[in-house]
């Protein structure tokens, strides 16, 4: 009882950090991304669709409703100055094919396809997520997708950059990604939050990914590593 009396009152305290953290991000989104009308389509359409129901809610459900699903476990969303600090990172183009596998809403997807120009395809395997995204850009006319699918089954042949969110898998999920993603295609783009996936090659003798970078990057929750792999092309 001691205990969860501690949490809750541990969760109670990071509320009031949580809502300034939010309003701060906000606010910079006002200032630097929301001069894009196509992008700040979607940020509208998005907040409507979400103002009862977060994200983070939605995926508690779906959690429960599929225990069996092993891969990711935990919601997270990606700030905006962070995903633009990241397509820098990687050196990501208009002529680039990336893929967001975990996507949740799609707000990164969008941002790539509204700032970057390049064609951005968004994987998911809550429903809701997925057909809300479609449906937003539907309305914003981007060079989008989004696709309902455990990211272990989809292919990714065509991907020249993935982005990775590796907090919100679970062990034994970054390990089935791990081995998903040695199908790519040589010369392909990694960006592996938190996780190294290299550790994970199925393969040690023969590596699939050689680690080129790395830096800092802030989430909501705090910072973590980013790591900038790229597939090889000698296994």
């Amino acid at each position: 009882m001691k205990k969860l009396i501690s949490h809750y009152i541990k969760a109670i305290l990071w509320i009031p950090i949580i809502l300034w953290l939010s309003f701060q991000d906000f606010l910079e989104n006002v200032k630097i991304y929301y001069k894009n009308t196509h992008f700040l389509k979607t940020e509208f359409y998005m907040f409507f669709l979400y103002l009862f129901r977060s994200p983070y809610r939605l995926c508690r459900v779906y959690t429960i409703d599929a225990p069996d699903d092993k891969v990711q476990k935990i919601y997270g969303e990606t700030f905006l100055k962070t995903a633009e600090k990241l397509s820098f990172f990687a050196d990501i183009k208009k002529d680039d094919i990336y893929y967001d596998i975990g996507c949740g809403r799609g707000r990164v997807v969008f941002w790539h396809a509204a700032f970057i120009g390049c064609r951005s395809i968004g994987i998911d395997i809550n429903p809701v997520f997925i057909r809300r995204a479609n449906w937003i850009n539907s309305k914003a006319g981007l060079p989008a997708e989004f696709i309902k699918s455990n990211l272990l089954n989809i292919p990714m042949y065509d991907a020249t950059v993935i982005y990775l969110y590796g907090s919100a898998f679970t062990e034994e999920g970054i390990q089935l990604v791990a081995r998903k993603l040695q199908e790519l295609a040589s010369g392909t783009r990694i960006i592996s939050i938190s996780r190294r996936i290299d550790l994970f090659q199925t393969e040690q003798n023969m590596p699939f990914f050689i680690l080129r970078n790395t830096m800092s990057v802030e989430y909501l929750w705090g910072e973590t590593q980013a790591y900038l792999f790229e597939r090889t092309k000698y296994s």
